[in-house]
C-alpha cells in the first residue's frame, strides 16, 4: 500500500457485517492482498433467525473458500436431503444427487466422524464465528460492538461509513464499502435502495428445539395453504423448526409470541407432533415482511451482498447459499475494480449483472414453486409424480440444492419419466 494511500483512507474495503456474506467476502479480498477492515454491531456471533440448513453447494462454496475442515470439526449435521408433506398427507423423499460418505479423523483422541457430501446444518453462531475467524486469519480485521449509523459521502460517491465504537462516533475512510449487514442494512436504507417485495408479504419465525426423540438425515417441509414450517436436525435430537405464514395472519400484538408459536405450530400436524414432548433451547425469533428487493446492488464506492442485496423466501432454504455465492461473485468484480482504481456505478454494475443470471432461473423455479403450494391438488399431483419419476426427483433435488441448473428439469425425457 503506497504512503498515499494509507493517509486518505484508513482501508481499502469496509465490510459492514460478518454474516457469511461479509465474511466469506473479507476472506476473499484479504487473500487477494488487499486491505480489508470488517465492521459488525453485535458483541460476537449470535443466533440469528436462520433456518440453518446450508444446502450442496453452498458447502462446495465452503470448501472452496478453505473453510470446510474448520466446519467439519464442529460435526455439522448431515443432510441427505429434503422431505416434503402436503397437507393431504402425501410424502417425498428426496436425496441430493452425488451422496456419498466420507471418514474425517478429528479431536485429540482421533475419533472419525462420518461426513456425509450432500447439505449439513449449523448452528448461526459456530457458522459465522468459523468464517469470521477465517476471514481473520487471511488478513482481514475484524471488529465487533462496532455499529454503523451512516455514510459516508464525497461527491456522490460513497467513501466511507461513520461507526459507533466505544462509546464514541469516528469515520472510517475506504476505496470500496460493501454492505453486508442483513435484511435490516442500514447501508441499503441510507442509500434508499431497499424496496418492499410485489407479490410474497409472509413472516416467518424460529425456534429451536432439543430433545426430539427421532435424529433424521432429511430437512423436512410441511405445506399447509399459504403457510409451510420447515425442520431441520442440527444433531444430537436438536431442531431448529421455522414457521413461515402470510403477514396478515400473524397475532395481534401483545400476544405472547411462545404461546402464538405453538398454536400455529399446530396448524402442522406432523411437525408438532415431532417436536410436542421437546424441551425449548430458544425463545421465538421473528421477522417480516420476510421477501423484499433493492433498486440497484451498487452504488459508486458501494457493493450489497448477502441479504441486504435483497431477500425472497426461505422455501427452498438457499438463503447461505445465496450469501456464500454473492460474496463469491463481488469479491472477483470487487478485486478487478480495485486494482483499476475505477469504483465508479457503471465498473461495479457487472456485479448486478453477474448476481441476475446466477439468481434469476433459481428466482424462476421457486416462484413457480410458491404458485404451485397455493394449490393442495398441483403439489400433491407434483409429490406422487416425484415419486413415481426417481429421475425426475434426483434433479428436482440437485436444483434445490444449486448443484444443477433449473434448466434440468425441462429435459422432456426427465418429464415423460416411466415410473419406477
Amino acid at each position: 500500500m503506497t504512503a498515499v494511500f494509507s493517509q486518505r483512507f484508513d482501508c481499502e474495503v469496509l465490510v459492514v457485517g460478518a454474516g457469511p456474506a461479509g465474511s466469506g467476502l473479507a476472506a476473499h479480498l484479504a487473500g487477494l492482498g488487499h486491505d480489508v477492515i470488517v465492521l459488525d454491531k453485535g458483541p460476537g456471533p449470535r443466533q440469528k433467525a436462520c433456518g440453518e440448513f446450508i444446502n450442496p453447494d453452498a458447502v462446495r462454496l465452503l470448501e472452496k473458500l478453505g473453510v470446510l475442515p474448520d466446519l467439519e470439526k464442529c460435526h455439522p449435521k448431515s443432510l441427505r436431503g429434503m422431505r416434503i408433506h402436503t397437507a393431504r398427507g402425501e410424502t417425498m423423499s428426496g436425496d441430493f444427487p452425488g451422496i456419498a460418505t466420507k471418514v474425517i479423523t478429528t479431536g485429540a483422541a482421533g475419533a472419525p466422524f462420518r461426513f456425509q457430501t450432500g447439505g449439513i446444518s449449523l448452528s448461526r453462531p459456530v457458522l459465522d464465528g468459523t468464517l469470521a475467524r477465517h476471514a481473520a486469519r487471511q488478513g482481514a480485521e475484524v471488529r465487533y460492538s462496532a455499529r454503523v449509523t451512516d455514510l459516508l459521502m464525497e461527491n456522490g460517491k460513497v467513501s466511507g461509513v461513520v461507526a459507533a465504537e466505544g462509546g464514541m462516533n469516528r469515520p472510517i475512510r475506504s476505496r470500496l464499502v460493501v454492505g453486508a449487514d442483513g435484511r435490516h442494512s442500514i447501508v441499503a436504507r441510507r442509500l434508499d435502495l431497499r424496496r418492499p417485495h410485489r407479490r410474497l408479504h409472509r413472516t416467518g419465525y424460529i425456534r429451536r428445539y432439543s430433545g426430539v426423540p427421532a435424529d433424521g438425515e432429511y430437512g423436512e417441509v410441511f405445506l399447509s395453504g399459504d403457510s409451510y414450517c420447515i425442520l431441520n436436525p442440527t444433531g444430537q435430537g436438536d431442531w431448529t423448526v421455522g414457521i413461515v405464514l402470510p403477514s396478515n395472519q400473524i397475532s395481534p400484538q401483545g400476544k405472547n409470541p411462545e404461546e402464538s408459536f405453538q398454536e400455529r405450530l399446530r396448524q402442522f400436524p406432523g411437525a408438532f407432533e415431532r417436536v410436542r414432548d421437546a424441551a425449548f433451547r430458544s425463545t421465538v425469533q421473528g421477522c417480516g415482511p420476510m421477501a423484499f428487493d433493492t433498486s440497484r446492488q451498487v452504488h459508486a464506492g458501494l457493493l450489497l451482498v448477502g441479504d441486504a442485496a435483497g431477500f425472497y423466501d426461505p422455501l427452498t432454504g438457499e438463503g447461505i447459499h445465496i450469501a456464500l455465492k454473492g460474496a463469491e461473485i463481488a469479491a472477483a468484480v470487487a478485486d478487478e475494480a480495485l486494482r483499476s482504481n475505477d469504483l465508479s456505478s457503471r465498473y461495479l454494475s457487472r456485479y448486478e449483472t453477474l448476481r441476475r443470471d446466477h439468481l434469476l432461473p433459481k428466482r424462476r423455479f421457486c416462484a413457480l414453486l410458491q404458485a404451485l403450494i397455493r394449490s393442495p391438488f398441483l403439489v400433491d399431483s407434483l409429490v406422487r409424480h416425484l415419486n413415481r419419476a426417481p429421475a425426475l426427483r434426483e434433479t428436482f433435488m440437485g436444483v434445490i440444492g444449486d448443484t444443477l441448473s433449473p434448466a434440468k428439469l425441462l429435459d422432456p425425457s426427465l418429464l415423460l419419466g416411466q415410473p419406477v
